[in-house]
């Protein structure tokens, strides 16, 4: 999509109207050909209006969250800049972001890297190398080039209260081809996320409860370090830009990297493969490598009444049943329990855990325990691997949907059919029989009696011979 276009005309005008106010109101003059602009970047208005247009545009596919608002903000600067405040209107600014937009996206890409360690011990055999999205994932048990100096990355890890370096964790470089830091950043971090989410699933298969004392611990036994920090590779290790992840790791860390035998390697990297040939057949592979990523994420976290909404959030999104942020749970509940072998069983799980939630979510009340949340944890993870095992088998996510709305009862899915091909029977046979009454009707009165109708000025019928 070239165009910074959104299906949501009503608010994507809302939204440029308040623009051009904020532009208009603001601007103050300071000698006869130029403007100086009196809001700054910094100012809570202008960044809610920022926020507002990013996500009433619809940016192309590639440009990153981070550049869209970077996108947004520039060209309101430029906009502003405008002598006659009579041209700084909704349109001017819409073709302004078009513009800047395009401008953007024909930006060279050039290789970047991106750093981080990884909770997997060093005795474990990784792969030297994987290919993985749009990056290459690499790994090594000492410090690469591309990696920041020990006294760079020891200043921050104590800025967050970590005083050592863990060198039983794996380093992680993952490169990417972006147009800048933003880019490779959105890049590089879905890489390593999908391939770790891919690692955590299939580690995850038939988990059960869990109790930890004193500390709760997070679910998934791969997780990133405390720092990331990218760069482009003509620049080499000079740090400007840091990520820290879940509060949890700074208090973890150096913790206790996971060790898998050869075994386990194996199999992880056999699903690994399967999962990713699967998803390069799939045409709504982004939906799913999303919902993968945040249930990951999601169980990074070592706070049951933390990761129950996100779980939920991601059933939301599998089951494709929100509209405008109305969402249908009953129909959410239908869908996922038909991905399971024994529905029934699961409709009444899932009833009582949509109670749970909205009891936490509206009633503000934290009834859920760490067993409510394994017992949601179940369900999201059942529907996922429903929807990784049978991606390749649906043209495009509504089909999905479509067969997930099915009757679970097998005599009424048989009854359904049978309803089906009659209506199928009937259609065809009302075809044939329209069809036969065209042909008799032109035997029957030849081609020099058709009478044509053909409307005058009037708006009369007139009829005429041919």
């Amino acid at each position: 999509m070239s165009e910074t276009r959104s299906n949501r005309s009503g608010r994507h005008e809302k939204h440029l109207e308040l623009a051009a106010e904020l532009i208009r109101k603001n601007r103050r003059p300071s000698d006869g050909t130029t403007t100086s602009i009196a809001f700054s970047s910094t100012e809570p208005y202008f960044q809610d209006v920022c926020e507002l247009l990013s996500h009433s545009y619809r940016f192309h596919h590639d440009v990153s969250a981070h550049n869209c608002h970077n996108i947004i903000q520039s060209s309101l600067f430029e906009i502003a800049k405008e002598s006659d405040s009579n041209k700084i209107t909704p349109k001017s600014i819409d073709h302004c972001i078009a513009a800047n937009e395009r401008k953007y996206r024909r930006t060279r890409r050039t290789p970047h890297f991106l750093f981080t360690q990884i909770s997997i011990d060093i005795g474990t055999k990784l792969p030297q190398r994987v290919k993985v999205a749009d990056g290459t994932v690499c790994f090594s048990e000492i410090r690469q080039k591309h990696a920041p100096t020990s006294e760079h990355y020891s200043r921050q890890l104590k800025s967050l209260g970590i005083h050592q370096d863990q060198p039983e964790w794996y380093y992680a470089t993952i490169r990417v081809d972006a147009r800048d830091s933003a880019e490779a950043a959105s890049k590089a971090f879905r890489s390593i996320n999908l391939l770790r989410s891919i690692w955590n699933f299939s580690a995850q298969a038939g988990l059960q409860s869990r109790h930890s004392s004193p500390t709760p611990t997070p679910i998934n036994p791969i997780r990133l370090g405390p720092l990331q920090t990218s760069h482009a590779e003509a620049s080499g290790p000079v740090i400007q830009n840091w990520w820290y992840q879940n509060p949890f790791v700074a208090m973890d860390y150096p913790g206790r990297p996971s060790y898998y035998t050869d075994d386990e390697v194996v199999f992880y990297r056999q699903q690994e493969k399967w999962l990713l040939r699967n998803l390069t057949k799939c045409s709504y592979a982004d939906i799913i490598e999303t919902n993968l990523i945040n249930y990951t994420i999601a169980l990074d976290s070592s706070h049951h009444l933390e990761i129950y909404p996100n779980l939920w959030a991601v059933l939301e999104s599998l089951s494709g049943c929100g509209t405008d942020g109305q969402m249908n749970y009953d129909r959410l509940i239908k869908r996922t329990v038909n991905a399971f072998a024994h529905p029934n069983e699961k409709k009444t799980i899932l009833a009582h855990l949509r109670i749970l939630r909205n009891q936490m979510i509206h009633d503000l009340r934290g009834a859920t325990t760490p067993q409510s949340m394994f017992m949601l944890l179940r369900c999201v993870h059942g529907l996922l691997f429903f929807c990784l095992r049978t991606c390749t088998q649906f043209k495009n996510v509504s089909e999905l949907h479509t067969f997930l709305d099915l009757p679970s009862d097998g005599d009424r899915l048989k009854t359904d059919i049978r309803l089906r091909k009659m209506k199928l029977k009937q259609l065809s046979a009302d075809r044939q029989n329209s069809d036969a009454v065209v042909e008799h009707e032109h035997k029957s009165r030849g081609p020099e009696h058709i009478r044509i109708e053909r409307a005058t000025d009037s708006g009369n019928v007139e009829q005429t011979k041919e």
